[in-house]
């Protein structure tokens, strides 16, 4: 499962379905990597490392996480077009978060 992707531990699963479960769906990756990186730079205590890339922050991690989730079924990903013809990707919880670590307040607020 993961496709040749290496599971990542407990804490980082736990981070990112916290995430997308305290707001609900995110639409885009960009966006979701943004806000993570937001909320390590406010204090939350995320595992991953970002660097500055083409279009912001950027975790190679996050990115293997979100993945990783996906292919295990806990995240839902869906392609969907933009009103501009572009793909844009929207992120859900598909299974109940074993652990809610962030409060989901904080998260609605830090993603307007």
């Amino acid at each position: 499962m993961g496709g040749g992707i290496e599971m990542p531990d407990t804490d980082t699963t736990e981070a990112v379905e916290a995430l997308v479960a305290g707001l609900g769906e995110v639409h885009g990756r960009k966006k979701l990597q943004k806000i993570a990186f937001l909320l390590q730079s406010f204090g939350v205590p995320l595992p991953q490392r970002f660097f500055f890339h083409f279009y912001g922050p950027y975790s190679d991690h996050l990115a293997n996480d979100i993945q990783w989730l996906v292919d295990a079924g806990w995240l839902r990903e869906e392609a969907r077009q933009t009103a501009a013809g572009f793909s844009e990707y929207v992120y859900r919880v598909e299974r109940g978060v074993s652990q809610v670590i962030l409060d989901p307040e904080a998260l609605r607020v830090a993603a307007r």
